[in-house]
């Protein structure tokens, strides 16, 4: 059992780490280079589990039980080295004779070792169990662990050699899976030192768990980003960079329940509609009317600096007040309306606004607060009409 020990440790670290990739997929899901690794893992499982039978059915005594699992043992190890010559072409993405030769390598090295397993059943070439159910390595074992060597090296020298001609994280991925060639070519090393202390067990745990770190998780994390990123993108309105109707809509609802659970219990709602942008689009254009929206959005932010500014509608903005907006609120409105006269007299951007606070035992939603500003915003849009 003290063989199998490492093996079982590393099966249960190899699920662990790889589980969403050797879950059932969609199809379409995985890219061809995730779904060549895929099968990279599936092969190393199943090297896992013949190489820990064979430290119990070893120590057991059990030679042709143990002669069995040997078979599947260099079988499922070909397995290996054929997935891994295959999702390192396929993950570099280059179409040249490095990726033909290590293609053709793969393929004759499975179909070689097949060959090989076939032959030992009848007449022992690659290893053997004496009388005393003592396991006996054959000069055959030695020539497949050569050619996996080889192998692993070339494959670790091809990806190399494509990280030089590359740049960014994709530079560090490809040496990433240099490494973990280097690994690999290390521990079958090891291997074909000492046939009974399971090496290359040690170096598929150590392979898998360095691309694990450094490729996946890293793609996970640049997914993430993107997705974060296209997220910010539909929640921004295109011609102003404020938060637009959809965010505005989620912002709400978050709001509403925080005052339900009892998080908040304080916010005040700014409602703000530009007078005259009828007649700047009318008179000089919708072009001009696009950067007088502009210009009232940029002096709401600069007076509403501490909280999220929206565009619902084509000229109206809502400031959800928070923190050191809603205690100054009073000030920041009278300022912002001073600012706003200036304006008119000045034939700049005319704003009207409209401000609430939020009463809890007069308000059941965060309707009555917007109701009560946007009533006081059109009184302010008189005002500035006829004043």
């Amino acid at each position: 059992m003290s063989y199998s020990t490492i093996g079982m440790l590393a099966i249960f670290v190899h699920l662990i780490i790889n589980f969403d990739y050797m879950k059932q997929h969609a199809r379409g899901t995985l890219t061809e280079a995730e779904y060549r690794y895929r099968q990279f893992l599936f092969a190393v499982m199943f090297y896992y589990f013949s190489d820990i039978f064979w430290g119990v059915l070893y120590e057991a005594g059990l030679s042709a039980l143990a002669f069995i699992d040997t078979t599947f043992y260099f079988l499922s190890m070909a397995f290996t080295v054929f997935y891994w010559t295959h999702f390192v072409v396929t993950y570099l993405n280059k179409d040249n004779l490095f990726k033909r030769v290590l293609i053709f390598s793969g393929w004759l090295f499975l179909g070689t070792q097949v060959l090989i397993l076939v032959i030992n059943i009848f007449k022992p070439i690659s290893f053997c169990f004496d009388e005393k159910h003592l396991y006996h390595p054959l000069p055959f074992r030695y020539l497949t662990l050569v050619a996996q060597i080889i192998l692993f090296t070339l494959s670790a020298i091809y990806a190399l050699s494509v990280s030089f001609h590359s740049d960014g994280p994709e530079s560090k991925r490809h040496r990433t899976v240099a490494l973990s060639g280097i690994i690999m070519t290390f521990f079958v090393l090891l291997q074909t030192l000492d046939a009974f202390l399971p090496f290359y067990a040690m170096g598929c745990l150590l392979a898998t768990c360095t691309i694990h770190t450094f490729i996946y998780r890293d793609k996970i994390e640049e997914r993430s980003r993107e997705i974060g990123n296209m997220r910010r993108i539909a929640y921004i309105d295109a011609l102003t960079g404020v938060k637009n109707k959809m965010a505005y809509t989620e912002a709400v609802a978050e709001l509403e329940r925080r005052v339900r659970d009892g998080i908040m219990s304080a916010y005040g709602v700014a409602i703000f509609d530009l007078n005259y942008l009828k007649y700047v689009n009318d008179t000089m254009g919708h072009e001009m009317g696009d950067k007088y929206i502009k210009e009232a959005c940029s002096q709401i932010c600069k007076w509403f600096q501490h909280s999220p500014v929206y565009r619902i509608g084509g000229d109206e903005f809502v400031v959800l007040l928070k923190g050191v907006d809603y205690d100054n609120r009073e000030m920041i409105l009278k300022d912002f309306n001073d600012e706003v006269h200036r304006n008119k007299l000045e034939g700049k951007a005319v704003v009207s606004v409209g401000c609430a606070s939020y009463q809890p035992k007069v308000d059941r939603t965060y309707d009555d607060v917007f109701r009560r500003a946007d009533k006081l915003m059109y009184q302010r849009k008189q005002e500035l009409k006829w004043n």
